[in-house]
Protein backbone atom coordinates (compact mmCIF):
# COMPACT_ATOMS: atom_id res chain seq x y z
CA UNK A 1 0.00 0.00 0.00
CA UNK A 2 1.50 3.43 -1.00
CA UNK A 3 2.70 5.15 2.04
CA UNK A 4 0.38 7.98 1.64
CA UNK A 5 -2.49 6.15 1.68
CA UNK A 6 -1.09 4.37 4.42
CA UNK A 7 -1.00 7.74 6.57
CA UNK A 8 -4.40 8.68 5.76
CA UNK A 9 -5.77 5.22 7.01
CA UNK A 10 -3.97 5.70 10.29
CA UNK A 11 -5.34 9.26 10.58
CA UNK A 12 -8.95 8.46 9.81
CA UNK A 13 -8.80 5.41 12.52
CA UNK A 14 -7.65 8.02 15.29
CA UNK A 15 -10.57 10.04 14.29
CA UNK A 16 -13.04 7.50 14.96
CA UNK A 17 -12.09 6.48 17.96
CA UNK A 18 -11.87 9.62 19.74
CA UNK A 19 -15.55 10.30 18.42
CA UNK A 20 -16.27 7.30 19.58
CA UNK A 21 -14.71 7.79 22.53
CA UNK A 22 -16.51 11.52 22.73
CA UNK A 23 -19.78 9.96 22.09
CA UNK A 24 -19.47 7.18 24.87
CA UNK A 25 -18.47 9.57 27.54
CA UNK A 26 -21.29 9.56 30.42
CA UNK A 27 -22.94 13.23 30.48
CA UNK A 28 -22.24 13.53 33.70
CA UNK A 29 -18.39 12.87 33.42
CA UNK A 30 -18.18 15.82 30.94
CA UNK A 31 -17.06 19.49 32.54
CA UNK A 32 -19.84 21.87 32.40
CA UNK A 33 -18.71 25.38 33.14
CA UNK A 34 -19.94 27.01 36.24
CA UNK A 35 -22.60 30.05 35.70
CA UNK A 36 -20.43 33.31 36.14
CA UNK A 37 -22.27 35.90 38.50
CA UNK A 38 -25.39 37.65 37.69
CA UNK A 39 -23.91 41.71 38.24
CA UNK A 40 -26.76 43.69 38.61
CA UNK A 41 -25.09 46.49 36.38
CA UNK A 42 -28.05 47.39 34.72
CA UNK A 43 -29.42 50.58 35.13
CA UNK A 44 -33.07 49.29 34.09
CA UNK A 45 -32.86 46.57 36.91
CA UNK A 46 -32.64 49.72 39.49
CA UNK A 47 -34.62 51.24 38.06
CA UNK A 48 -37.29 48.07 38.73
CA UNK A 49 -35.74 48.16 42.76
CA UNK A 50 -36.62 51.65 43.00
CA UNK A 51 -40.12 51.35 41.56
CA UNK A 52 -40.58 48.61 44.18
CA UNK A 53 -39.81 50.65 46.64
CA UNK A 54 -42.44 53.21 45.81
CA UNK A 55 -45.42 50.52 44.81
CA UNK A 56 -44.92 49.24 48.08
CA UNK A 57 -46.47 52.29 49.36
CA UNK A 58 -49.08 52.33 46.74
CA UNK A 59 -47.08 54.99 43.98
CA UNK A 60 -46.17 54.66 40.90
CA UNK A 61 -42.62 56.47 40.62
CA UNK A 62 -42.54 59.84 38.50
CA UNK A 63 -45.94 58.87 36.91
CA UNK A 64 -48.10 62.37 36.78
CA UNK A 65 -49.60 62.13 39.98
CA UNK A 66 -46.22 61.07 41.50
CA UNK A 67 -45.94 64.23 43.79
CA UNK A 68 -50.03 64.56 44.59
CA UNK A 69 -49.40 60.69 46.11
CA UNK A 70 -46.28 61.32 47.67
CA UNK A 71 -47.67 64.30 49.47
CA UNK A 72 -50.31 62.23 50.43
CA UNK A 73 -48.28 59.76 52.52
CA UNK A 74 -48.31 60.05 56.30
CA UNK A 75 -44.80 60.77 58.34
CA UNK A 76 -44.67 56.65 58.77
CA UNK A 77 -44.64 55.90 55.27
CA UNK A 78 -42.65 58.87 53.90
CA UNK A 79 -39.91 57.50 56.48
CA UNK A 80 -39.94 53.96 55.41
CA UNK A 81 -39.40 54.95 52.00
CA UNK A 82 -36.59 57.55 53.06
CA UNK A 83 -35.23 54.22 55.01
CA UNK A 84 -35.41 52.36 51.53
CA UNK A 85 -33.49 54.49 49.48
CA UNK A 86 -30.84 54.84 51.74
CA UNK A 87 -30.51 51.25 51.98
CA UNK A 88 -30.76 50.89 48.15
CA UNK A 89 -28.01 53.69 47.69
CA UNK A 90 -25.41 51.85 49.91
CA UNK A 91 -25.61 48.81 47.86
CA UNK A 92 -25.07 49.28 44.44
CA UNK A 93 -21.34 48.85 44.08
CA UNK A 94 -21.92 45.78 42.15
CA UNK A 95 -23.29 47.61 39.16
CA UNK A 96 -21.25 49.44 36.54
CA UNK A 97 -19.72 53.00 37.16
CA UNK A 98 -22.24 54.59 34.37
CA UNK A 99 -25.45 52.91 35.82
CA UNK A 100 -24.34 53.27 39.68
CA UNK A 101 -23.42 56.97 38.98
CA UNK A 102 -27.04 57.49 37.20
CA UNK A 103 -28.99 55.52 39.88
CA UNK A 104 -27.26 57.50 42.39
CA UNK A 105 -28.49 60.32 41.51
CA UNK A 106 -32.16 59.41 40.44
CA UNK A 107 -32.14 57.70 44.00
CA UNK A 108 -30.98 61.74 45.31
CA UNK A 109 -34.08 62.64 43.93
CA UNK A 110 -36.27 59.95 45.08
CA UNK A 111 -35.29 61.53 48.55
CA UNK A 112 -35.01 64.99 48.06
CA UNK A 113 -38.84 64.27 46.63
CA UNK A 114 -39.77 62.92 49.99
CA UNK A 115 -38.18 65.34 52.06
CA UNK A 116 -40.18 67.78 49.81
CA UNK A 117 -43.45 65.72 51.39
CA UNK A 118 -42.06 66.02 54.65
CA UNK A 119 -41.76 69.65 54.37
CA UNK A 120 -44.84 69.88 53.22
CA UNK A 121 -46.50 68.05 56.41
CA UNK A 122 -44.44 70.46 58.51
CA UNK A 123 -45.92 73.30 56.65
CA UNK A 124 -49.42 72.40 56.63
CA UNK A 125 -49.04 71.38 60.45
CA UNK A 126 -48.02 75.06 60.76
CA UNK A 127 -51.08 76.52 58.71
CA UNK A 128 -53.46 74.51 61.00
CA UNK A 129 -51.44 75.83 64.45
CA UNK A 130 -52.14 79.90 63.02
CA UNK A 131 -55.43 79.03 62.15
CA UNK A 132 -55.98 78.17 65.56
CA UNK A 133 -54.75 81.22 67.04
CA UNK A 134 -57.89 83.88 67.62
CA UNK A 135 -57.14 87.12 65.39
CA UNK A 136 -57.14 89.11 68.83
CA UNK A 137 -53.98 87.21 69.74
CA UNK A 138 -51.91 87.65 66.71
CA UNK A 139 -49.56 89.78 68.12
CA UNK A 140 -48.68 87.18 70.80
CA UNK A 141 -47.71 84.35 68.47
CA UNK A 142 -46.02 86.57 65.60
CA UNK A 143 -43.27 83.80 65.62
CA UNK A 144 -45.41 81.22 64.91
CA UNK A 145 -46.08 82.81 61.52
CA UNK A 146 -42.39 83.34 61.09
CA UNK A 147 -41.77 79.99 61.81
CA UNK A 148 -44.70 78.98 59.26
CA UNK A 149 -42.82 81.68 56.61
CA UNK A 150 -39.24 79.60 57.36
CA UNK A 151 -40.69 76.20 56.83
CA UNK A 152 -42.60 77.32 53.74
CA UNK A 153 -38.83 78.69 52.07
CA UNK A 154 -37.28 75.52 53.20
CA UNK A 155 -40.34 73.95 51.27
CA UNK A 156 -39.40 75.90 48.21
CA UNK A 157 -35.84 75.56 48.23
CA UNK A 158 -36.33 71.98 48.40
CA UNK A 159 -38.16 72.53 45.49
CA UNK A 160 -35.73 74.29 43.35
CA UNK A 161 -32.97 71.62 43.81
CA UNK A 162 -35.37 69.30 42.51
CA UNK A 163 -35.73 71.06 39.64
CA UNK A 164 -32.12 71.99 39.31
CA UNK A 165 -31.37 68.10 40.09
CA UNK A 166 -34.09 67.00 37.19
CA UNK A 167 -32.54 69.33 34.26
CA UNK A 168 -29.26 68.07 35.03
CA UNK A 169 -30.27 64.61 34.85
CA UNK A 170 -31.82 64.77 32.06
CA UNK A 171 -28.64 66.77 30.36
CA UNK A 172 -26.29 63.70 31.75
CA UNK A 173 -28.59 60.60 30.93
CA UNK A 174 -31.19 61.49 28.60
CA UNK A 175 -31.78 57.23 28.00
CA UNK A 176 -32.11 56.92 31.71
CA UNK A 177 -34.41 59.57 32.20
CA UNK A 178 -36.58 58.57 29.04
CA UNK A 179 -36.66 55.08 30.66
CA UNK A 180 -37.88 56.43 34.23
CA UNK A 181 -39.74 58.66 32.86
CA UNK A 182 -38.42 61.43 34.95
CA UNK A 183 -37.91 63.57 31.08
CA UNK A 184 -41.65 64.06 31.86
CA UNK A 185 -41.64 65.17 35.80
CA UNK A 186 -41.76 68.92 35.92
CA UNK A 187 -42.63 71.01 39.12
CA UNK A 188 -42.54 74.52 37.67
CA UNK A 189 -46.27 75.00 38.22
CA UNK A 190 -46.03 74.04 41.73
CA UNK A 191 -42.87 76.46 42.72
CA UNK A 192 -44.54 79.27 40.64
CA UNK A 193 -47.56 78.69 42.83
CA UNK A 194 -45.83 78.20 45.98
CA UNK A 195 -43.86 80.95 45.56
CA UNK A 196 -46.87 83.55 44.97
CA UNK A 197 -48.27 82.20 48.33
CA UNK A 198 -44.91 82.19 49.62
CA UNK A 199 -44.81 86.12 48.65
CA UNK A 200 -48.35 86.98 50.40
CA UNK A 201 -47.56 85.26 53.53
CA UNK A 202 -44.25 87.06 54.35
CA UNK A 203 -45.68 90.23 53.13
CA UNK A 204 -48.70 89.38 55.63
CA UNK A 205 -45.81 88.06 58.19
CA UNK A 206 -44.02 92.02 57.93
CA UNK A 207 -47.35 93.75 57.94
CA UNK A 208 -48.40 92.03 61.21
CA UNK A 209 -45.47 92.86 63.00
CA UNK A 210 -45.44 96.40 61.84
CA UNK A 211 -48.73 96.77 63.35
CA UNK A 212 -48.02 94.78 66.34
CA UNK A 213 -45.51 97.57 67.30
CA UNK A 214 -42.69 96.14 64.97
CA UNK A 215 -42.09 93.41 67.48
Amino acid sequence: MDSRYRNLSIIVTILVVVATAFFLVPEATIPVPEPGPVLGNDFDQGLDNLKDIFDSKGIELFNPGFIADLTSLDTVQLSSINSDLQNFKSNLNSYNSESKAALIEVTDICIDFVDFAKKNQEFDAKLDAVSAVNLSDYCAYTVLFESRDLIGRERMDLLENIDSSISSFNAQYPSQSQASNLDKVTVINIGVELAENQFKMEEATTELKQSCGGI
